[in-house]
């Protein structure tokens, strides 16, 4: 996928983020609780358009903040760059894996 020229996602990775959704969104739970394979569908369709328009260091900042647009009940933003390195998660600092990179 390619977004004016300025950002390059490989459908592939898009996909198996999509297919780890789905994978998830079926489990029983309490209604509302967990977001919906749709849901992060949108939010990283958003996130991309986000990028591609602020810029990355505006955009990392704002996919980093723990409470923001990026943020929706177990949904969060996370951007790797291709040798696997983490350029910006909302994931909480306590479950991050350390940098390897």
């Amino acid at each position: 996928m390619k977004l004016d020229g300025a950002i390059e996602i490989r459908t592939s990775t898009v996909l198996s983020v999509a297919s780890l959704v789905a994978a998830f969104a079926g489990l029983p739970v309490a209604a509302g609780e967990w977001a919906t394979k749709e849901d992060a569908i949108a939010m990283v369709q958003r996130a991309v358009v986000f990028i591609t328009q602020q810029g990355r260091e505006k955009a990392y900042a704002e996919i980093t903040k723990k409470v923001g647009q990026f943020h929706d009940r177990d949904l969060y933003i996370t951007v790797l760059n291709f040798d696997g390195k983490i350029l910006a998660t909302g994931q909480s600092k306590n479950r991050q894996e350390p940098d390897r990179h």
